[in-house]
This record gives C-alpha cells, structure tokens and sequence, in this order.
C-alpha cells in the first residue's frame, strides 16, 4: 500500500534572495511510516505536526513549513531555515524539544516572536484520556511571564483559561546547572526587576466541559 503525500506550492524568501519551495502537507500516517526506518527523521516530522497543530488550536497563524530537499525535507520558519531541530537549537527562532513512546508523548517549545517576546508549548498525555493530549500556552516578555495562559487538549477541550500581569519588584534568581560531562555544579546569579503574578479571572473546566472553578486577582 503506497501513502500519498498531498502537496501545495509555498513561497519561502530566504536571506539570499527568492527561492520556490515545495510546502509538504504531511500526514501522522507518513510521518509514522518514515518513523520506522528512521528514527530521527520520522521524529522531528511527528514534531513539527505536534507542534503545528498546537500553535494552531491556539489561534497562530506561523507554523513549520515543510519542504523536499533531495531525498529529506527542509524545514521553515518565517521564511527562515530551521537547522537541527529536536536540538534545542532552531536559528533562535523556534526550539523544539519533543519524545514520543508507546506509553507517552512530550514536547516542550518556545517559539521567540521578537527580541523580547516569546510564547512557549508544554503538550503531555492527558490523565483522563489516553488518546488525547494536554496543550498549554504561555506567553513570556523579557523571561518573565505576562499575558495569556491557557490549557486546552489536541481534541478541543479547553481546561483553563486565565491572565498574568508584571509587578515592578526587585529579587534575585539563582540558577543552577549542571555539566553531565565533569559532574560539576555551577550557578548564575540573575537580578530581576519584575516578577509574574495572575491577574483577572481564571476559569478551570472538567474534561466534559463543566466550569468547576472560578478565580478573581
């Protein structure tokens, strides 16, 4: 049995001028299908249409582009090649970590729309279902949370919704990391100005879509 692959024409302008691309529309079936022989490949495929359909459900209109080159893919982001995918490295654009198994599915991402803002994924197996998904969106400025929160799953649900705000404040970040390579611990010392606190009403819903809880700020 063949799996046919639908394709439209996309316009991609790279930094070097015009180039015509191909936009693949790819289908979890063929992602899969690649997956087998594949591992690395049919991953990132299964990524980007994880994270596609996400960024979507949330009501963004950039997502990855999918494009042939040779007998791989390419793929773009605003117009913007996006080199090593699943290593957390995307040309500071668009950074992807993402594990799928037989038992469970992660992905964490952040997706950065200007110097100063971004908005990260978090997308995990949902607790009451095991063929959906848990989708959650959170919107960053200067490292700091701020605007939208939101939680809804791959088949629509939508689980709680809510607001954060910054107050102007002084504290101290102290993060620590560590080298997997030497066993050594180091830490970074981050003064910040503002701090992230929830604002407005946060509603929180039932998987049948029953409001359960309401909070004001």
């Amino acid at each position: 049995m063949s799996i046919k692959v639908i394709s439209t024409i996309a316009i991609c302008l790279m930094a070097a001028g015009q180039h015509f691309a191909q936009a693949l529309i790819i289908t979890p079936a063929f992602a899969d299908s690649i997956q087998k022989t594949d591992l690395k490949l049919g991953s990132e495929l299964n990524a980007i249409l994880l994270y596609n359909d996400a960024v979507k459900s949330f009501g963004y209109a950039d997502t990855i582009v999918i494009s042939r080159s040779g007998a791989g893919f390419n793929y773009f982001y605003k117009d913007s090649l996006l080199p090593d995918l699943l290593h957390w490295y995307s040309n500071n654009q668009v950074k992807i970590d993402y594990s799928r198994t037989w038992q469970e599915t992660f992905m964490s991402s952040s997706t950065q729309q200007s110097l100063t803002d971004r908005f990260e994924l978090f997308i995990r197996d949902a607790s009451f279902d095991r063929n959906d998904l848990v989708y959650k969106l959170s919107h960053y400025t200067d490292d700091i949370q701020t605007g939208r929160y939101e939680e809804r799953t791959k088949s629509g649900k939508v689980l709680v919704t809510g607001q954060y705000s910054q107050m102007d404040s002084l504290y101290v970040d102290t993060l620590t990391y560590f080298d997997p390579e030497t066993y050594e611990e180091s830490q970074e010392i981050i003064h910040r100005t503002k701090f992230a606190i929830k604002s407005g009403v946060w509603r929180y819903y039932s998987p049948e879509g029953i409001l359960v809880k309401e909070e004001k700020y």
